[in-house]
């Protein structure tokens, strides 16, 4: 309860000087206001820090708002960025800055939706991350009639078409995020790490959108040899709100017929060493825009299994650079678990074609090309 307390005093404090420092602002000819959803270290909050990264070399100065307070406050204090957090006095905060003469505002996620709202005139660049879950609670409050001076960017066609689905009638392009390059082990460590059997890992929170028991359920009904030469690792911790879906993903491990390595966290640094040991990245999310793990199963050359829901889904040719499922079908996810089974030969070949996709979609230097030419477009309309 303490710790409750102190933390919203905290944000008390800092939305205070947020308020403050809003009105005082001074923004110069050359200034982007981001406006980001969170500091933590979820996955769009992270992909952020390279575009802001982009802007800085292109010369801009760089403010960052934000509701939250998190680990990546420091991360931009240190690049020399100022960053706001306004997690109080929200609606008054938007005001004030939107009515600074900005040289772009570029809002990061569906849920700071009222920013867009509120600017004017000022050139808004809206990258879009979420899927169906969040689409379907917010695009109806969204109004966005004649703003011309905004541009809607999807991360993938998932994400997109649950906008369209939801009735954005406007046009709406594709950005993926970049991932940097870890790679630090040769193609003899990973045939030296290979067993005998095939292993297949699930990574990601366990909560209901992620159907991780859906992973859970289908190993329960695989066949007796596939049972026998294969092993299942997953790797997730609750998600908050999802304590119900949580207590039962547990009791489904208990019961479960094969025995399955479930691990909560593992330090990013050393997931390297978990893709380097198993063969196949599973994703088998109801609704997931871009998963990080199957864009890191790409770029260790793993062969990849993922749900129709996923945002990689329309990159994947089936068999070749990597396997489908349709999203909630237990059955058809058994189907393709025994095919790669059945198929083992051909999953180096399979993982091969994968790091294809990574380097063609997904690689920092893709990212800072096509947001890049993005920014110059958006920054010298009208110029």
């Amino acid at each position: 309860m303490f710790k409750v307390v102190l933390w919203h005093l905290r944000c008390l404090y800092k939305s205070l000087v947020t308020l403050l420092a809003s009105l005082f602002l001074i923004v110069g000819e050359n200034t982007v206001l981001v406006v980001s959803h969170a500091l933590n270290e979820g996955g769009a909050s992270l992909v952020l820090v390279e575009a802001v990264e982009l802007l800085k070399k292109k010369g801009f100065r760089v403010v960052i708002v934000s509701p939250d307070v998190g680990n990546l406050e420091s991360t931009y204090r240190r690049m020399g960025i100022n960053v706001l957090c306004s997690t109080y006095f929200t609606k008054l905060i938007i005001k004030i800055l939107v009515s600074k003469r900005w040289r772009m505002i570029f809002v990061n996620s569906l849920l700071m939706y009222e920013w867009v709202e509120n600017a004017k005139e000022i050139p808004i660049l809206w990258w879009i991350h979420e899927g169906r879950t969040y689409t379907e609670k917010y695009a109806h409050k969204i109004s966005l009639a004649g703003k011309d001076n905004l541009y809607i960017y999807c991360v993938s066609e998932w994400s997109r078409k649950c906008l369209v689905d939801s009735g954005f009638n406007m046009p709406i392009g594709l950005l993926y995020y970049g991932t940097k390059d870890v790679i630090n082990y040769s193609v003899s460590d990973r045939e030296k790490n290979k067993s005998d059997t095939v292993s297949f890992a699930l990574i990601g929170a366990i909560s209901q959108r992620k159907r991780n028991i859906d992973f859970i359920k289908a190993i329960q009904i695989l066949s007796k040899e596939v049972l026998q030469n294969t092993e299942f690792t997953i790797i997730g911790k609750q998600l908050a709100g999802d304590e119900e879906y949580y207590i039962q993903f547990l009791n489904s491990l208990k019961t479960s017929v094969k025995d399955i390595h479930y691990v909560q966290t593992v330090p990013h640094d050393k997931m390297a060493d978990i893709y380097m040991n198993i063969d196949v990245v599973v994703a088998v999310s109801d609704d997931d825009p871009l998963p990080v793990v199957v864009t890191e199963g790409f770029l260790h050359s793993k062969c990849v299994l993922l749900s129709s829901n996923c945002g990689q889904y329309a990159l994947i040719d089936e068999g070749k650079n990597g396997y489908t499922f349709q999203a909630a079908n237990v059955k058809d996810l058994v189907d393709k678990i025994e095919k790669i089974y059945y198929e083992r030969t051909r999953l180096r070949e399979v993982g091969d074609a994968g790091r294809c996709i990574y380097e063609k979609c997904f690689t920092i230097n893709r990212f800072n090309m096509a947001l890049g030419k993005l920014i110059d477009n958006i920054t010298t309309r009208g110029e």
